[in-house]
């Protein structure tokens, strides 16, 4: 699991983790939850569920909409989608950096 910050640095890079073992055990164990301070946002995939966890700590979680059943999303949720989408460019490409530091990326 890896942090970033609004600018685009590392703020936090979670000890690996081996076998199968959930994403919501992760996070609870990593130490991530002790560093996050009121108002913070943390991206997450669909099916990430750790919003209650973080909410203790005034922080929120973002995670793209989904159909849940309906033909389509409505037009704010394809909205906040597209911008999620946006953002979870920067996210990949930080990870990307992370994993292959001589990579550069232009």
């Amino acid at each position: 699991m890896i942090g970033i910050t609004p600018l685009g640095a590392v703020s936090f890079i979670s000890q690996g983790w081996g076998g199968r073992v959930s994403d919501k055990h992760i996070t609870a164990y990593s130490g991530l939850y002790g560093k996050l301070l009121p108002n913070d946002v943390i991206l997450a995939d669909r099916g990430f569920t750790i919003s209650e966890d973080v909410g203790f700590y005034c922080a929120r979680v973002l995670i793209p909409a989904f159909t849940r059943g309906h033909a389509q999303l409505s037009a704010h949720d394809v909205t906040d989608t597209r911008r999620l989408a946006a953002l979870r460019v920067h996210v990949e490409r930080v990870i990307g950096i992370v994993k292959n530091p001589e990579i550069i990326y232009t």
